[in-house]
């Protein structure tokens, strides 16, 4: 059943004219008309307005008369996330975001010092992704393997195309 159909028979039922219902909503006798018709919908606050003169909620307005309480189709909700889990979540995350900063600095620091300045260099090229995840670990809220993703990919993009001249164009004429 469409709105139109609900209007009109909600409208015959409580005996009022579309005159009567577009004086209620303030509205022409002919949009009441183009309404119960189809050819047009009320606006969103019309139809809120509209459960008051019908006396019935704006779901059923919508939907139509229900048959049956029992034959209305049951909806599965999910069960409430506990607080105990997303507790157990950003622990783990926190924990592995320690960790991750941890061995990258102290690779950072352990390159530097048995290396010197060299050492720096590779440490940077090396413990800095771990770093990098690690920091990434303890900020992001949600998605933290698609941030991690993102920090390999933009760094290796950068080093091949500055370092190299390696280029997503270079590449793509060269598959040509």
């Amino acid at each position: 059943m469409t709105l139109g159909e609900n209007i009109a028979r909600l409208r015959a039922e409580r005996r009022l004219s579309q005159g009567d219902l577009a004086d209620a909503l303030g509205v022409s006798r002919q949009s009441v008309s183009k309404w119960e018709t189809d050819a047009s919908v009320p606006e969103l606050d019309k139809l809120v307005r509209l459960n008051e003169p019908f006396g019935v909620t704006l779901d059923r307005l919508v939907k139509g008369e229900a048959a049956d309480k029992d034959e209305e189709p049951k909806q599965e909700v999910p069960p409430p996330v506990k607080a105990e889990e997303t507790h157990n979540v950003s622990l783990a995350r926190t924990v592995a975001g320690g960790v991750l900063l941890a061995v990258g600095a102290l690779g950072l620091v352990l390159l530097l010092l048995f290396a010197g300045l060299e050492g720096l260099l590779l440490g940077l090229f090396f413990m800095l992704p771990l770093v990098l995840w690690g920091i990434i670990c303890l900020r992001a809220r949600s998605r933290v393997g698609l941030w991690c993703a993102w920090a390999i990919v933009l760094p290796q993009q950068v080093y091949w195309t500055y370092a190299t001249g390696l280029t997503w164009r270079v590449v793509r004429w060269t598959a040509q």
